[in-house]
């Protein structure tokens, strides 16, 4: 990755000459060297430099965003930003090593103006670049001294810490001025999917779209179709129309200024896409989501104090107006508080029923066969249950799940043959939408609320909102599939697995 579009350009060896006669003019600064390792999992995210930073990273294969650009980086890297840079790493399986040197570079005097005119047309202190280095272990040993040099906090040491950094960049000009090192290019569908997510609002090309990136628009439509599962087009529809949905309930705004601030130019664009997608028009679904919502009155004490937004009836009034501080109980609350506490009676009766009132500690002969199947009927149920590895750990789930509940994704389980029990929103001329009328429909799938996903008993539920798996996993197994990070064929792989359906997903990636 770097500044400008040609490389070649950017590192040719007079533009190198040019970059070390600025630092050799410039006062440098260090401020900080840094050592940090991070675990699979472990994530920096969207990390401001607070300064000029060289970074080297080693150990494993990671994603790398620069302001918004997301690349793929092998075992070594080096990173350069200027201040105010954007950085997030994202390890993949082991630990990643990362060293990180924050520096400044003051300003020229004003009188010197030559170097100042130089630093307005190619000022190294804020280039963005990153590339695998040529020798990267010279570069690792390096950047280890740096930092032990600059633990010990005496300026004896600092003075060698600099000295290394000035070492350092030298190597790094050298590798870019050889020209056959390897450019960390950015991955054009993750970057493409982050910059519609951050910008949806805003009017769209994609041919600049596939510009900003270095790709065609035909290879980048081909390649998002391929991982995401969706046109370029249909997925920021979906973004806009989400946004949409979202000012429709809790703004006041018009149908107009909804349009304007979802980032649809005409307010008609706007229905018929909301049509298209939701079957109803926006001031439809303004009106029956108000009118579903509790209101706000305070002279009758069914209603609730708050809408779902906020705080939801933190009290609620008995007797001549006492206020308790347990909230309204509802019908459905009380039906399985009462099925739980009939549970624990009838368990209470069995293990008296199956106690020796004599006093014996030992079973008799008699009772034996009963122990003996209660046995073999625990070991049936666990082999009903597998064990699947997910991007959240390991979940075990139902062996032949048979009540699923799905958000989005439902297409893909029907090519498994298993009819979902529960769905969310499908838009209008969805190949499966006749496929999936008898399925319940919880709505949009950022509101689906517990309680109505419990009253479909299913046996296993399937999310791509990672925040929801702890929000349902004590209704029923719930797995995350992560379905921007993998494609069409690696998706449906994934889901076959999941529901013990490999056949029939090796059958629909051949169709």
């Amino acid at each position: 990755m770097f500044q400008e579009n040609d490389p070649a350009y950017t590192f040719t060896p007079d533009r190198i000459d040019e970059l070390s006669y600025l630092w050799t003019r410039s006062a440098i600064k260090l401020t900080d060297v840094r050592y940090q390792h991070y675990e699979p999992g472990q994530t920096l995210t969207n990390y401001r430099m607070p300064s000029s930073m060289l970074i080297f990273f080693c150990g494993v294969q990671a994603q790398v965003e620069l302001n918004g650009t997301v690349m793929i980086m092998g075992r070594f890297g080096v990173l350069h930003g200027g201040k105010g840079t954007n950085l997030s790493i994202s390890p993949s399986e082991a630990v990643a090593k990362v060293f990180m040197v924050f520096y400044k570079a003051e300003r020229p005097s004003l009188w010197n103006k030559e170097l100042q005119q130089r630093l307005e047309l190619a000022n190294p202190f804020v280039q963005l670049f990153a590339y695998t280095p040529g020798n990267p272990l010279r570069l690792l040993d390096m950047f280890q001294q740096m930092v032990n040099s600059w633990q010990h906090r005496t300026s004896l040491e600092h003075l060698h810490a600099k000295g290394l950094f000035y070492l350092l960049i030298r190597e790094v000009y050298k590798d870019l001025k050889k020209g056959d090192n390897i450019f960390l290019q950015p991955d054009p569908v993750v970057s493409t999917r982050r910059y519609l997510d951050d910008y949806y609002m805003k009017p769209m090309l994609f041919e600049e779209i596939a510009e900003r990136f270095a790709i065609s628009r035909g290879q980048l439509t081909r390649l998002f179709k391929k991982r995401v599962g969706m046109s370029l087009q249909e997925y920021l529809t979906i973004k806009r129309l989400e946004a949409a949905r979202r000012l429709l309930l809790y703004t006041n705004a018009t149908i107009k200024e909804v349009a304007l601030g979802c980032g649809m130019t005409e307010e008609l664009n706007l229905i018929r896409s909301f049509k298209k997608y939701y079957r109803i028009t926006p001031s439809e679904f303004r009106n029956k989501k108000i009118s579903s919502m509790h209101g706000c009155d305070i002279d009758n004490d069914y209603r609730y104090p708050y809408n779902e937004r906020e705080l939801e009836n933190p009290a609620k009034t008995h007797r001549d107006g006492e206020l308790g501080m347990f909230g309204q109980i509802r019908g459905k609350e009380m039906i399985v508080a009462a099925a739980i506490s009939l549970m624990l009676i009838l368990s209470a009766c069995t293990s008296n029923a199956s106690v020796n009132t004599g006093g014996t500690a030992s079973p008799s002969p008699a009772n034996s066969p009963a122990l003996t199947q209660q046995t073999q009927g625990t070991d049936v149920v666990e082999s009903q249950t597998r064990i699947v590895k997910t991007t959240k750990g390991d979940v075990e789930v139902p062996a032949k799940p048979q009540r699923v509940v799905v958000q989005y994704l439902m297409g893909d389980v029907v090519a498994m043959g298993i009819m979902p029990v529960g769905i969310s929103d499908v838009y209008e001329g969805a190949a499966f939408s006749e496929l999936v009328e008898e399925s319940t429909g919880l709505g949009w799938f950022p509101e689906w609320e517990g309680e109505s996903i419990m009253l479909l008993e299913p046996d296993l539920i399937l999310v791509i909102d990672e925040d929801h798996v702890e929000k349902f996993s004590g209704i029923a197994p719930t797995v995350y599939i992560p379905q921007g990070e993998l494609t069409q064929d690696e998706r449906l792989t994934f889901i076959g697995e999941v529901l013990n359906r490999q056949e029939e997903a090796a059958e629909a990636i051949k169709s």
